[in-house]
Order: structure tokens, then sequence, then C-alpha cells
């Protein structure tokens, strides 16, 4: 103990000593990377036009709140982002600033790019990246700045682009970086502080460029060198700040590894470079073993962050697919990837989405196919509570809502990478072009099919609770099974059940032991309430990730005291009987707290049972409103994962 306490010591004293002599160092002198010679490398061709076509009217639109800098962040509505007054940055960097601002069209008007403007909460453009602090004011949330500086609209202003070759989408896009790069030097500021979101940024910078060069775009010379060179300042910053503690890694390491190598294929060709892209390719395949189980399913526990990963590993691997002597992959390694695709698929369910279970921070990392529906702003007022006090629009303005569930651009993606097949879509598109018209082998198919086990394992026993009694029909029941995410799936044409159990449980996994979503004939009766926030509102943040917030046999509160975020350990849950038309599971919530959920499928019906072993059953379910991503409220109920057909009067929020 002694020892261990020992080494901690020496660390901390170690890193105090590193982190003051490099604050030292970058308050005397400018963070800026010098000049490098050379071009970044050209790899889109044009996207055809069948594939822009379907999207034209959201992709004109969302280049229109583009060019006025409004932005949809986080629930927040279509908010005007402009500020009068640029960013005063430490004295060492100024000079640079005001070289790079001296670029900007003078007509272009200044992002505050530091700032929770959902709360009016800004951070300091001065402070140096390791002495920011966040997450200790009420209501204040650091991941707005860091959404809008991921600058994921890019690529599709690019895209827009390619509809109409409006010369002012690339004037925004060629302003947008400078205004980025003057009122953000590197290692000062808020968005200076994850390796993931600067990973994530220089990707987006780089497709959205190529994108533009492929429909035609033109930039001048000074702009191209300074590109340039702010993609090797963040690819110098991710390979010295990632995230990885020890054997701790997750998606944020991940969108590291994605970054440095999309930055190492664009790019000149140096020895620094070639180094990053030997070190992430080895680390590419090492984490898609580390963070993606056998069945296809994420390690986090989260099928919004199974998308995220998903995301990072499809693209990065399109760009190493595209070198010129691309590396061998293993045969296991694509197999693994047609596996996370098909894990996503199994998951939808009739509308197209997929069940939220686990945290969803609404988190991507490139954006490219738009997913959003047009309402107006009366009707997004009327469908989200979170919206009720949105102002600045008439009523009858349009309101493009995206939509965070949709999955099926990942479908395209791995397809794309996976099978010969020329894509007809926009991220199949992308990802053939990244890969320079490759794929990575031909794509294999998986029966995935339940194994039955004995029927019984274990008896149920208990005090029987029917959950419901349903008509389903007698068409073929489809069952799917993904033992080491935690999830098993029935469904025919009448009825759609997601049963979480067992499984790996990671910090984004939800105290969901046993919970349910299930749909029927195009009603939703129950489902998973989302998630709403993070350390905004770590109440709310405690309430829709508590096993009374879901479908369980036991609806319980969550201590006030548990982190943010930390691993979901409240009880254990597991399969113990499975085939056809039956799921047996088992789960321990606590104490005494012990319940079967049994799930038969017989004579066109579907009959969940609880059977619970306590014989008093205290029940205290939530209610709250239902969040279909992060920082979003719709107008639906749910209490304890079941569906409100009315507003609750006592629910508060």
């Amino acid at each position: 103990m002694k020892r261990s306490l020992l080494k901690r010591g020496v660390r901390f004293a170690c890193r105090t000593i590193r982190d003051t002599v490099r604050f030292a160092r970058d308050s005397s002198r400018p963070t800026f990377a010098k000049a490098e010679p050379g071009e970044l490398v050209r790899l889109m061709s044009p996207v055809c036009s069948t594939a822009l076509f379907p999207h034209k009217e959201a992709l004109l639109a969302l280049a229109e709140l583009t060019l006025q800098h409004r932005f949809d962040l986080l629930g927040s509505g279509w908010v005007d982002l402009a500020c009068a007054e640029p960013a005063v940055l430490n004295f060492s960097n100024r000079r640079s600033a005001r070289l790079l601002r001296a670029q900007v069209d003078s007509a272009y008007s200044a992002i505050d790019w530091h700032c929770d403007f959902k709360s009016g909460y800004r951070w300091s453009e001065r402070t140096w990246h390791r002495h920011v602090r966040f997450g200790k004011v009420a209501g204040v949330d650091v991941k707005v700045p860091w959404e809008l500086a991921r600058m994921q609209h890019l690529p599709r202003l690019a895209l827009a682009y390619g509809l109409n070759a409006d010369p002012r989408y690339s004037a925004e896009f060629r302003n947008e970086v400078l205004d980025f790069a003057a009122a953000n030097p590197p290692r000062f500021g808020v968005n200076w502080i994850c390796a993931m979101d600067v990973g994530i940024r220089l990707s987006n910078w780089l497709v959205a460029y190529d994108l533009f060069r492929g429909f035609g775009a033109q930039f001048d010379s000074q702009f191209r060198a300074t590109l340039t060179r702010l993609i090797l300042e963040h690819a110098r910053f991710v390979r010295s700040h990632l995230e990885r503690r020890g054997n701790v890694r997750n998606n944020h390491y991940l969108a590291g590894i994605a970054g440095l190598i999309f930055a190492s294929r664009y790019l000149p060709r140096t020895r620094e470079t070639d180094n990053w892209l030997a070190f992430a390719t080895g680390e590419l395949i090492r984490e898609v073993r580390h963070q993606f189980h056998a069945d296809g399913g994420n390690f986090e526990g989260s099928t919004s962050y199974h998308r995220l990963s998903a995301e990072m590993v499809f693209f990065a691997t399109a760009v190493l697919t595209g070198l010129p002597d691309p590396p061998e992959l293993p045969a296991w390694y694509l197999e693994r990837l047609d596996r996370i695709a098909d894990f996503t698929r199994a998951l939808q369910i009739p509308t197209g989405s997929v069940p939220q279970i686990g945290d969803n921070d609404s988190g991507r990392f490139l954006h490219l196919t738009p997913m959003y529906r047009k309402l107006s702003v009366a009707e997004a007022r009327s469908w989200y509570v979170h919206l009720r006090r949105y102002e600045g629009r008439q009523d009858s303005a349009e309101f493009w809502d995206l939509n965070d569930l949709d999955h099926s651009h990942l479908l395209q993606a791995g397809e794309a990478l996976l099978s010969p097949e020329t894509p007809n879509n926009l991220e199949g598109l992308v990802i053939r072009n990244l890969a320079r018209g490759c794929s990575c082998a031909p794509r294999r198919t998986h029966a995935f099919e339940i194994v039955g086990t004995p029927l019984t394992i274990e008896e149920p026993q208990g005090n029987p609770v029917t959950v419901c009694h349903l008509q389903i029909g007698s068409s073929k029941i489809i069952h799917r099974a993904f033992p080491d995410f935690g999830v098993y799936l029935f469904s025919n044409r009448e009825f759609s059940l997601t049963i979480r159990c067992g499984g790996g449980r990671g910090t984004h996994a939800h105290h969901d032991h046993l919970a349910i979503e299930l749909h029927h004939r195009g009603e939703v009766l129950f489902r998973d309430p989302g998630t709403f926030a993070y350390t905004p509102h770590p109440s709310l943040r405690r309430r829709y990730r508590s096993l009374a917030a879901h479908a369980v046999p036991y609806p319980l509160e969550e201590d006030s005291s548990t982190p943010v975020f930390h691993a979901a350990e409240a009880g254990y849950s597991n399969c113990l009987s499975l085939g056809q038309n039956h799921f047996l599971g088992f789960g321990h919530y606590g104490g005494d707290r012990q319940a079967y959920r049994e799930v038969r499928i017989q004579g066109g019906t579907l009959r969940i049972t609880d059977f619970l072993k306590t014989a008093t059953v205290v029940e205290s379910p939530e209610t709250i409103p239902y969040s279909p991503g992060y920082g979003k409220l719709s107008c639906e109920w749910v209490r304890g994962g079941q569906v409100q057909t009315e507003e609750v009067a006592q629910c508060v929020y």
C-alpha cells in the first residue's frame, strides 16, 4: 500500500514538473508550428450527383444556416453564434494570430468558439489547456464548445458545394478554418483539452477540403500552406496527448488514432508522418480487438458509442486501404468489421432507428449524410420540451431536426468498405474515395443464429407478474443474440423486442439489467429513456441512467452520490435459457431483490412475465421526458421505461 502511494506521488510530482516547464515554454513563445513545405494529398474525386440529389434540400438549407453562423448543437435549436469582437490571446501568440486574421475576408463575422452559449458561460482563450477547468459549475456544459469546434458541418458544406458550386461555401470553409486557428492557438483554450476533439477536427478539415477540391473549388496558395501547417500542429498535439492511461483506453484513444491516420495520409510524407502511420496502424488493429467484442458489439455498453467508434474504425480503415502500399489487414480484423456492421443492422427497429442502450451523447466522427427532417419552428416547439422557450425565428420558419438514432449511414459505410459492389450513397462514395476505389475484401456473411440452450437451466421462481401479453401474428420469428455485448432480439412483421441482459458493462452503460424495448404494430410500448445530459445536470444524469428509468423488474432509484461517469455496477444479469421462441434471464439488483424475466412466443402471442423473489415489491419508477439525443427532451413521457399515452402531471423536470 505504501509503495503504491509512493509511486502515485512520484508520478504526480513528475507530471507537475513537466507541466510547469511546458507551460513556461508555451507562455514565452508562439505555439504555432513553423511552415512546412509541400501540400496536402488529394484523394477525392467528385461525388456523383445521383448520391447528392436525394439530400439536395437538406444540404442547401444546412449550408445557408452555416453561412449565417447558426448552429443546432446538442439540442440548442438553431442559434446565431456570430460575435463582434475577436478573441484576445496570450501575448506570445498575438502576432501569429493577427497574420492569420489578416487572411480572413473582411465581410466575414467571427464565431465565438469558447462559449457554452446554452448557459452563457465562457472559457478564456488565454488559459493553457492543462489549466482549463470544467464540470464544476451547475448547468454549464463543456461539450457545447467542443461540439462546435469539431467542425463537422464543414464536410456537409463541401457536399452542398457539389450541388451548385456556390463560391460562398468554399469561402466560408476557408474563413472558418482561419477564424478558428486565429482564436485557438495550439495548446490554449477549451478546444485543446482533449486529443479526441483535435483528431476529429483535423479529420473533418481534411475531408471537407478534399471534397471541395474534388468538386473543383480553388484555394489560394497562402491558405493551402496555412492549412498544411494547421494539420501538422493538430497531429503533433494528438500524438503527444493520446488519451490512454496504462491499459485504460476507450473511444477517446480511438479518435486520436484515427486522426493520426488521416493526418499521416494527407500530409506531405516525412519520417515523422511515416512513424505516425506505422504506430497508428498497429494501434487501430489492436483497438478493434480490444474495443469490439467478437459478436461485433462495442465494449462500452452503448449502441450510440458503438456507432461513434465504428465510424472511426471504418473511415480510418478506408484510408489505410487506399495507401499506395496498403498494410495487410488480418482476416479476423475484416471479419470483426463485418460483425460491427451486422450488430447495427440487427438492432434496427421497423422505423429504421436503433434502440438507445446505454449513453447517447450524439457523438459522431464524420457527419456526412444529413439525417434531418424538416419541421416548422412551431412544430419543433410542440414536439420538444427543451425548445418551449426557443426564440429568434418565426413559427412558420423551417427547423431542421436531427435524427440521432438513425444509424443507416453506418451500414452504408460498412458496405462500401467490405463489399466490391459500387456504392451509390454519400457515405459509401466518400469511403470508396478514401480507399482509392478499393474495398477491403468480399463481404463475408455470418449466420449469427441463436444456438438453443436447454429449455430450462433453472426454473423461474417467485411471484409471477405479467409485463405484457400481445398478439403478434403467425409470420416467421427472427431471433438474434449478441451475448458479449448483452442484447437479445426477437421480431417479426408485428413486433420488435430488444432485451438487455449480461454482457460487458463499460462507463457508458446504464443500470438496465433485463430492460426491454418493445415496438408493436407501429406503437412503442417500452423504451429506454435516453441520456439527456452529463456534467451540467448530475442529478438528471443519474435519473436517466438509473434502474428506475428503465423497463426492469425492480425500478429502483440510483444513489445520488454515484459519479457522473462510472462503470454500471447496480447488480448483474445473465441469460439462463434461449431458443427460437423463448428467453429466460436472471437479474440481481442488490440485497434480496432478484428476479427472472421470461419471454415466450407461442400460438401467435408474445408473453413477457417477471418472477419476483421478494414478496413485497417497493417500486419507484421514474417519470421523465423521453430524450432522443443529447440535450433533447421530447414531449413523449416514459415511466419506468413504459411509454405514457398522456403527459404525467406529477413529473418534475
